[in-house]
């Protein structure tokens, strides 16, 4: 692994998200008698903290995300898909604030 596999000067980060492997955006029920082995409960607490925040979204798997267990947050998931939601409100907001403010005060009115 190259440190250009995870951050460019030209670009930043590098975030490598399989598109074919949703998160829901809920915890589904786990029963109490399987063994479940694998990363798909945290990534679900993940994804769950994520759409309180900014929506429920049905995210995109990040192909560097390893085991963990059922309560757990997957770190590099929710990195990437925060930094990802975070520059989307960025720029809806700015956005907003340039088209909408009439008088330019920064708030709308």
């Amino acid at each position: 692994m190259l440190p250009s596999d995870i951050w460019t000067p030209l670009y930043g980060f590098v975030f490598h998200m399989e598109g074919s492997l949703l998160v829901p955006p809920t915890i589904r029920p786990i029963e109490a008698n399987l063994v479940h082995i694998g990363e798909w409960g945290s990534l679900q607490v993940s994804n769950f903290l994520l759409s309180q925040r900014f929506g429920p979204l049905y995210r995109a798997n990040t192909s560097s995300a390893g085991e963990g267990e059922a309560r757990d947050i997957q770190v590099s998931f929710f990195m990437a898909h925060y930094v990802v939601e975070k520059l989307r409100e960025t720029q809806l907001e700015s956005y907003w604030i340039h088209w909408l403010d009439q008088n330019i005060n920064v708030a709308l009115s």
